[in-house]
């Protein structure tokens, strides 16, 4: 029987970013839901229907391993099915795995009388897919479950409610925490997604857009502060013909190999970019053009001793650059940009593999 191969599929990034908030919701929740009640066993008044040791068992033991072994196999299921399902079917596994923990944790708590407040949570967590279906079906389990806890965990557990003001504020600061935490999870992750749409897939620079935004602002500043900046702009030597003779992918390896310099040479206040196709741009606050010329060189020469692996032989290649200075207000970006950009011109004509310097 002939083995058949299954082709990843590349999970959107939205989907796989939000998966990631629901398993460190879920992990972060499963600790501090130990934690808490690793309390309740603290304050618990032993009886003799209920010792300590059988409410340690109950109460902390059964929810924790159940916890854990949930929160694994969710850990799991991401990592070895997560780009072999569709994004619609691994939200409605994470909204299983969310629901098998609570139901473990519905078992568990029979004792405590505001445990009905957990429930809301999973709600929560269903909203950051951002589709009605999975909020209205997971309100449907959420409800059910309630129902299951009401009409049969509890009525079936041996152990009675605790009803002290000790409990109820443990259990209160834990869905607070509990919430707290899912709240800053999304909040990261809207942020990392946000960060997503300004950086180039391919480098993992910024792009193009975000290039034009953050010269904008320094362009900005040099009108309220005088904060004077210069820019430059490369592009790979004879890229075409790379893409031509050698294919595709080892021009994206070329790209990257670039991206690896700028990385490497730029300082810590430089905002590096990829342009778009073999260009690349750098903003360089504080640097004056001569400055900024010598930062271009250094680029420039470190490109050139690279070496990048092709058939067996190593090859190297050259990037041109031109440098502008802004040292006087522009009406609009792209006007101060064509100062680099003809000097990247003058370059390429005057034989490639050099820096040259706008006039203005």
């Amino acid at each position: 029987m002939q083995e058949r191969a299954y082709k990843k599929r590349e999970m959107p990034k939205e989907a796989e970013e939000w998966n990631k908030v629901v398993f460190a919701t879920l992990w972060r929740v499963w600790i501090l839901s130990a934690v808490a009640a690793l309390l309740l066993v603290l304050f618990y008044q032993p009886t003799q229907e209920c010792t300590r040791l059988d409410y340690l068992q109950q109460f902390f033991l059964k929810p924790a391993i159940g916890g854990a072994v949930v929160v694994g196999v969710y850990r799991l299921i991401l990592l070895y099915a997560g780009n072999r399902v569709t994004e619609r079917c691994m939200a409605a596994i994470s909204m299983v795995m969310v629901n098998l923990y609570i139901l473990v944790m519905a078992v568990s708590y029979t004792n405590i009388k505001v445990f009905p407040m957990i429930l809301v949570a999973p709600i929560a967590i269903a909203s950051v897919y951002r589709q009605r279906i999975f909020i209205m079906i997971q309100t449907a389990g959420s409800v059910l479950i309630y129902l299951l806890y009401l009409y049969v965990f509890v009525p079936q557990s041996a152990f009675d409610t605790l009803e002290t003001e000790v409990v109820d504020v443990i259990v209160f600061l834990f869905v607070a925490i509990a919430y707290a935490i899912m709240v800053e999870q999304i909040r990261k992750s809207t942020i990392a997604l946000d960060l997503q749409g300004w950086k180039d897939s391919l480098t993992h620079m910024y792009n193009h857009e975000a290039f034009y935004e953050e010269l904008e602002n320094y362009m900005k500043r040099y009108k309220e502060k005088g904060e004077t900046f210069s820019i430059l702009i490369a592009d790979i030597d004879n890229f075409k013909k790379v893409n031509d003779t050698y294919g595709h992918a080892y021009g994206d390896e070329v790209i990257r190999e670039v991206a690896s310099v700028f990385e490497q040479c730029k300082g810590k206040r430089e905002f590096a970019s990829r342009y778009g196709g073999e260009e690349f741009a750098l903003i360089m606050p504080g640097r004056d053009k001569k400055d900024a010329v010598l930062l271009a060189d250094k680029i420039r020469r470190e490109f050139e001793k690279r070496k990048l692996e092709c058939e067996g032989e190593m090859k190297s290649f050259t990037i041109s650059i031109g440098v502008a200075e802004y040292a006087k207000e522009y009406p609009t970006a792209s006007l101060f940009f064509e100062q680099a950009d003809k000097a990247l011109y003058d370059a390429k004509v005057g034989g490639k593999n050099k820096v040259c310097c706008s006039a203005d």
